[in-house]
């Protein structure tokens, strides 16, 4: 069934305008996941936050803008409670 040409073009092109909308928002995604668990692995080998945080947003300088501040967060967890063994009869 042949459609008006005019149509079908312009439905083309608002097809293909939204594909590569969503490819650029799937790199940018991407990008950020890399960003993020790179970071995550460095916390998690003692690294500083500040330090961290410096080479996040050395990269992406919008990441973390006004809901992270590393001077109010803690400098460390809070030390972890003694679990009490249970001894046997």
């Amino acid at each position: 069934m042949a459609g008006d040409p005019n149509v079908d073009g312009t439905l083309l092109g608002e097809v293909e305008r939204q594909i590569r909308e969503i490819s650029e928002q799937q790199h940018e995604l991407a990008r950020r996941q890399r960003i993020l668990v790179k970071a995550a692995t460095q916390l998690r080998l003692g690294w500083a936050a500040a330090v961290v945080l410096a080479e996040i947003r050395a990269q992406s300088p919008y990441f973390f803008l006004d809901r992270f501040d590393p001077g109010t967060a803690p400098s460390s967890a809070p030390p972890l409670r003694p679990v009490r063994r249970i001894r046997g009869s």
